[in-house]
């Protein structure tokens, strides 16, 4: 139940106040459920895995929203973290923001996931450049990027699948 606050405010009896709130809990019960222990120790074998765990919470969102899926040795899932928050069609990371959870958890590889508000999850020219420096800072941290997912909609594009995740040397391995 992902209501917009403009769809709660046509309800009747519902002011101002009340939409903000009703807005919030659906908004905070979306990432509860992600950041559930339900998720934990789910293992990942491919990209299908990471779009049946972030698309629901990620397809209805106004803006772009990053977030790192932490894997263990078993590519089991240990956390999911929002990294940040931007805007309609940007949102900024940082390896250090980025990485600062994957460490703490002590994992041992990482997935990438953000979302297209405008619901087509084709990876934009500033993804990939993104992507690519993040995967220089995960080899000399230790951390292996095993995907980008973007999310659109209910759709999603797996950069490791597109061929686009590589590394500086130019090589895609596939690990899936």
């Amino acid at each position: 139940m992902d209501e917009s606050y403009d769809e709660l405010r046509r309800v009747k009896g519902i002011g101002q106040a009340k939409a903000a709130v009703l807005r919030a809990a659906f908004v905070l019960a979306k990432r509860a459920r992600i950041e559930s222990k339900d998720c934990h120790q789910r293992v990942i074998t491919g990209p299908q895995d990471v779009a049946e765990l972030l698309v629901e919470m990620m397809s209805d969102l106004d803006k772009e929203y990053f977030y790192v899926v932490m894997l263990n040795s078993r590519r089991a899932v240990i956390g999911i973290r929002t990294v940040s928050i931007g805007s309609i069609d940007a949102v900024l990371v940082h390896p250090r923001e980025l990485f600062k959870e994957p460490i703490k958890a002590g994992a041992s590889a990482i997935i990438l996931a953000h979302n297209h508000p405008s619901g087509d999850p084709t990876p934009s020219t500033e993804d990939l450049s993104l992507t690519r420096r993040l995967v220089q800072a995960g080899e000399i941290l230790g951390i292996q990027i095993e995907d980008h997912i973007v999310i659109g909609g209910r759709k999603y594009c797996s950069l490791r699948e597109e061929e686009a995740l590589r590394s500086p040397k130019g090589a895609v391995e596939n690990v899936w």
